[in-house]
């Protein structure tokens, strides 16, 4: 049962036996361990990346708005200074 949970665990992960692989029960949990571990490491990573580029076009969008608000706003004064 455990050499069935350890394959499916190392599979399920894509990480694989490899020419190295521990053979103990305390050896299987700590690469299980590090396997979660890292493979959530990389998934934070990425995400982080992604929402730090997404979310900075979202600034962009909000920042030309504001421009264009002012710019009007300045349209109206320069009316209301000429007159």
């Amino acid at each position: 049962m455990g050499e069935s949970f350890w394959w499916a665990i190392a599979t399920a992960t894509t990480v694989g036996y490899g020419d190295v692989s521990p053979h103990t029960t305390i050896g299987k949990f700590a690469v299980v361990l590090l396997m979660f571990v890292g493979i959530g490491f990389i998934g934070m990573l990425a995400s982080l990346l992604t929402a730090f580029f997404t979310h900075e076009e979202d600034s962009n969008k909000k920042v030309l708005e504001k421009l264009e608000q002012i710019e009007k706003e300045n349209t109206k004064l320069k009316e209301v200074i000429i007159s």
